[in-house]
C-alpha cells in the first residue's frame, strides 16, 4: 500500500511538474516574441 501511494505521489508530481515546465516555456515564448515584436 505504501509503494502504490508514493508511486502515484511520484508520477502527479512529475505530471506536475511538466506541465509547469510547459506553461513556463509558453509564458517565455510569449514573453520573447512580445520583446523582439515578432
Amino acid at each position: 500500500m505504501t509503494a502504490l501511494t508514493s508511486l502515484a505521489l511520484l508520477v502527479l508530481v512529475i505530471a506536475n511538474g511538466a506541465m509547469y515546465a510547459g506553461a513556463m516555456e509558453e509564458m517565455a515564448g510569449h514573453t520573447a516574441s512580445g520583446l523582439f515584436g515578432r
